[in-house]
This record gives C-alpha cells, sequence and structure tokens, in this order.
C-alpha cells in the first residue's frame, strides 16, 4: 500500500471529532479511515452508509462475511475493509477505483460483542466517524487548468481581463490628476505674473 496513503490514514484517524474532509481523483483508490471504539472487544457488524441512502449500504459485514444482499450496486465488487482481521479495532474501507458518483457523505458504524446491543443489519446509533468524500477529475487536485492555464498554473486570459479592467478605472483618474496638476501650475504661474504688474494710477492714489 502506498506509504501516502497509510499517513493520511493515521492523520485522519486521529484527528479531531467531526466530519472528516477528502478528496481523491477520478480511478484513484482511497482509504476512508473508521476505529471501533473498543478495540479489545469483537467486532460482530460493520456498517458503511450513505445517509441519503436509507436502504441499503455501501459495505455491510456481519455474520464472518460481507454481506452483499443489501449492498449498493455501484459499490460491488469496488470495496473491502482494509484489514479483513480488523486487529486493533481498523475498520477502515478501501473504495477502489472512485467514479464522480462516489462524492458524497458516508458513515461508519460498529456493533461489537459485550456491547449490551441487539445484533441487526441496521445500527441506529450515532456514526463513528463522518466523511465526506470530494472526487475531482485528474489535475484539479493540484490547481491545474486543463482549459488553456499556463504551466505554472496561471491563466493567461483572465491576467489580460484584470489589466483591461485596470486600465479602464486607473486611465481617467489618472487623466483628471494630470488635468488638476497643470491647471493648478498655470494658477499659480497667473498670480506670480499678476504680482509684478505696475498698479495702475487710481489704485495708487487710493
Amino acid at each position: 500500500m502506498p506509504a501516502r496513503f497509510c499517513l493520511m490514514l493515521w492523520f485522519l484517524v486521529r484527528s479531531s471529532e467531526g466530519q472528516v474532509n477528502i478528496t481523491a481523483e477520478l480511478g484513484e483508490d482511497v482509504i476512508l479511515p473508521c476505529e471501533a471504539p473498543n478495540t479489545n472487544k469483537p467486532i460482530i457488524v460493520v456498517e458503511w452508509s450513505k445517509p441519503e441512502v436509507d436502504q441499503e449500504y455501501v459495505f455491510l459485514y456481519r455474520d464472518g462475511h460481507l454481506d452483499s444482499v443489501y449492498q449498493l450496486p455501484s459499490y460491488r465488487n469496488r470495496v473491502d475493509l482494509q484489514d479483513r482481521q480488523m486487529k486493533d479495532g481498523d475498520v477502515s474501507l478501501v473504495l477502489k477505483d472512485v467514479k464522480k458518483n462516489d462524492t458524497g457523505t458516508y458513515e461508519c458504524r460498529v456493533f461489537q460483542r459485550g456491547t449490551n446491543r441487539k445484533k441487526r443489519s441496521n445500527l441506529q446509533t450515532d456514526p463513528i466517524i463522518t466523511i465526506y468524500l470530494l472526487v475531482l477529475e485528474p489535475g484539479d487536485k493540484d490547481g491545474g487548468d486543463k482549459d488553456g492555464g499556463d504551466k505554472d498554473g496561471g491563466d493567461k486570459d483572465g491576467g489580460d481581463k484584470v489589466g483591461i479592467i485596470v486600465g479602464i478605472i486607473v486611465g481617467p483618474v489618472v487623466g483628471v490628476m494630470i488635468l488638476l496638476a497643470g491647471g493648478f501650475l498655470i494658477y499659480k504661474s497667473c498670480m506670480r505674473q499678476k504680482s509684478h504688474l505696475p498698479v495702475p494710477p487710481d489704485e495708487a492714489a487710493d
């Protein structure tokens, strides 16, 4: 198994409670991490479900084997436990060859022997973990632009548009400032010349 998946698994399982967000590219295999609350008790049932689907499951393990009767058809032969032995309570799910329709929320639940709860296919308990999986087109995770962006992730067309908009806004402002500055200089020049003009006789008499 690739080291980056192991690292991602460790980090997500140890992260704070609440929803965990995972991003994957089309065609990748992805791990949805989950760990049973009590690692010392045998696990009898494992459920992986989507909240928007009430009757069927992404993955259902009970009676020592995968139950495909209630499994969503789109997930058949594409999901399995990362560790069939479920050592240390590891009930993480491996989802192979992810597709766009796999995007959504996933919930993990388990039933363990000795928890004073009847064994049943539908566990009416809060999920151990809730995961939101987002499946992207190849290259989208790295911010690539398949429709004409440059190699550095820039958008040449976008840069040209920004330059035009800035020019439209800044151009008139600069023009007004130039006109105001020119008018002020002319005004000062006129005032300077006026101060050197001879005083009219009538005004001198006063």
